[in-house]
């Protein structure tokens, strides 16, 4: 292993293939994060093939036991990846708990605005009324360098509203419900991985107390 100028450092592994050298080096960092791109689909003879995550990205975003950054095939990346708000998206499922925690975590060590958000419907007045009101009490207490916001994205279809929700945050990532180590990515965070216009985080474990670096 070599330390470059910029304090960045360099895993050379002749053995393993690139999921498992990636999954080895992290055994030797303190709660690492993995950041894994996931590029889109070449075009074939009958034109290009549907975007799906990359086999590298999913056997990592399985088998890790850290939170894993994916940039999927959606994303644009000539302004670089900038980063000043997290939105977090609650399905109202048990790793709810785990993930407002991270969240907010995460919006403490890297100084962002955090973001509550869930998808209501579209026509049900109740329901988008009652997770309007289950956001507001989940963002009561919580406190990031940003700021702290709720969104309620209407439609018929989540992932359709959350994508269009990512889309006009510019500077913003989002984070989905953990899954347990083992565990592949649900399809529904697949899809949002495959159309998200920003980065994706699967969030697993803790992160460091302060900022590396």
């Amino acid at each position: 292993m070599a330390q470059s100028a910029a304090d960045a450092e360099f895993w050379v592994d002749l053995e393993n293939d690139l999921s498992d050298a990636a999954l080895t080096a992290a055994t030797y960092r303190v709660n690492p994060i993995f950041c894994v791109a996931s590029p889109g689909p070449s075009r074939g003879l009958l034109g290009r093939r549907k975007a799906s995550v990359s086999p590298l990205a999913l056997d990592v975003a399985t088998r890790a036991d850290a939170a894993v950054v994916v940039i999927g095939p959606a994303i644009d990346l000539a302004r670089g990846l900038p980063m000043t708000e997290l939105v977090a998206v609650l399905d109202g499922g048990p790793g709810c708990d785990e993930l407002v925690a991270q969240a907010e975590q995460w919006a403490q060590v890297f100084k962002l605005r955090l973001v509550l958000t869930a998808v209501a419907a579209q026509g049900a007045i109740d329901d988008r009324t009652s997770q309007q009101q289950y956001l507001d009490q989940r963002a009561d207490h919580l406190r990031a360098p940003g700021g702290v916001g709720v969104e309620l994205v209407q439609g018929d279809d989540a992932v359709d509203g959350l994508i269009a929700l990512l889309t006009e945050h510019e500077n913003g990532l989002a984070m989905l419900p953990p899954t347990p180590t083992g565990t592949a990515p649900s399809p529904l965070a697949l899809d949002v991985i495959c159309r998200s216009p920003r980065a994706v985080v699967l969030p697993r474990g803790m992160i460091p107390e302060t900022p590396i670096g």
